[in-house]
């Protein structure tokens, strides 16, 4: 650390906890304004789900190089970096609002999204000591939730002046302050960064190698198929579902998030009762089964709808909380925890991105439960994936 010792790690913290969340603002900003595209022409479900599966795969493409670059070079240059693509990302897509400019720029949002949390979280790994460090990973993991809560009302906030270009307009406003602030307040880790040797493939067998990998990559991948669907679909969902205005959809929308903050504080204390990161997963890979079971279910109305999609959300939030902050940990040793977390990244965005280019399709001709039953048969196959895994690993 070149200079994070000259800072409070409070100060750092809270940096880091802001910057990371205004990302989730330049991204939640989608869910409200895609209602508005859809009501102006400009946009359709179709096309909503390819926007949404092209900053997926476009994320969970660019998290490899962004890892390993994250394991090697100035961790603050990298978050300043990728901040300013978020903001004028966004900005572009406010000023040229249209399905190719939303499409492309959207694509070049999500590389610079994905340019954060690997250097984020090496920041916060080389600040101190590995136990203190997946504690504070804990907490800063749900900057996801608090962006998400921010980013919505902010979004809710503009639509109400009936403008979807002023809900990239703002958001673009935001990560461009925060990456000044990053650029002049936060800590780096140029140093041990740069004395780290070893190539990209190193850095893959040091993952490959760990048997624990290989046992959640199909989990990874099915709650990536849940967790940013939800924030895709969720304004078009109770719009044409229950035939809500904009202004009382905000009421149900700006819950989730909250649902999704409340999974992530929660992780701490369910852990404590199972004692195990894999049965944490499998437990909230059951409850999120059933939650896609009820919304499967006819004559759901809004309110079982909202609370439905806020169990969803909390629990993804604490399978997501064990599988892209607590497992990457583990390699910090090896000098591969950026890039650890990346692949992690790129397996549920990849699942993300799969989701939305499908269920664009069949919401388009099928509805919105094939959607929930995709989410129910994936879950159930997670859980049983990781409790014959759990209990093979007893039997040794």
């Amino acid at each position: 650390m070149t200079q994070g010792k000259k800072k409070p790690f409070l100060l750092i913290f809270l940096i880091g906890y802001l910057a990371y969340s205004a990302i989730y603002v330049a991204r939640l900003n989608f869910s409200v304004a895609s209602a508005l595209l859809e009501a102006g022409g400009i946009l359709d479900k179709a096309q909503i789900g390819i926007i949404g599966s092209i900053f997926s795969f476009t994320y969970a493409v660019s998290k490899i190089p962004n890892g390993y670059i994250g394991d090697r070079f100035s961790s603050r240059k990298v978050i300043v970096i990728g901040l300013m693509i978020v903001s004028v990302s966004n900005l572009l897509i406010g000023w040229f609002p249209g399905f190719w400019s939303i499409a492309a720029l959207w694509g070049v949002n999500a590389y610079g999204q994905s340019m954060l949390w690997g250097p984020m979280l090496r920041t916060f790994s080389e600040c101190c000591e590995e136990k203190k460090a997946k504690k504070v990973s804990q907490f800063l993991v749900s900057s996801v939730a608090a962006g998400s809560i921010i980013g919505l009302w902010l979004a809710t906030y503009c639509a109400s002046y009936g403008s979807a270009a002023f809900c990239f307009l703002l958001p673009g406003c935001v990560t461009a302050v925060m990456a000044l602030v990053v650029k002049f307040f936060f800590a780096d880790a140029a140093g041990a960064a740069k004395s780290r040797k070893g190539s990209i493939g190193q850095s893959f067998r040091n993952v490959w190698g760990e048997p624990e990998f290989r046992r959640i990559i199909f989990p990874a991948i099915a709650h990536g198929m849940i967790k940013d669907n939800i924030n895709v679909w969720l304004g078009v969902y109770f719009i044409d579902t229950f035939q809500i205005d904009l202004e009382r959809v905000a009421g149900y929308v700006f819950i989730i998030p909250v649902f999704a903050l409340l999974g992530r504080m929660l992780y701490p204390a369910v852990y404590r009762i199972l004692k195990n990161d894999s049965m944490v997963s499998g437990f909230s890979f059951l409850c999120c089964a059933v939650a896609a079971a009820v919304l499967c279910t006819d004559g759901v109305s809004a309110l079982v709808a909202m609370v439905c999609l806020g169990v969803l959300s909390a629990m993804v939030a604490m399978i997501n909380t064990h599988m892209l902050s607590i497992f990457p940990t583990m390699f910090s040793a090896k000098g591969s925890l950026s890039f650890t977390a990346s692949v992690m990244d790129l397996l549920t965005y990849t699942g993300a991105g799969i989701g939305s280019l499908i269920f664009g399709m069949l919401i388009q001709y099928f509805g919105f439960k094939s959607m929930f039953l995709i989410w129910g048969a994936v879950s159930v196959a997670s859980f049983l994936l990781l409790e014959l895994f759990r209990r093979c690993r007893q039997q040794r």
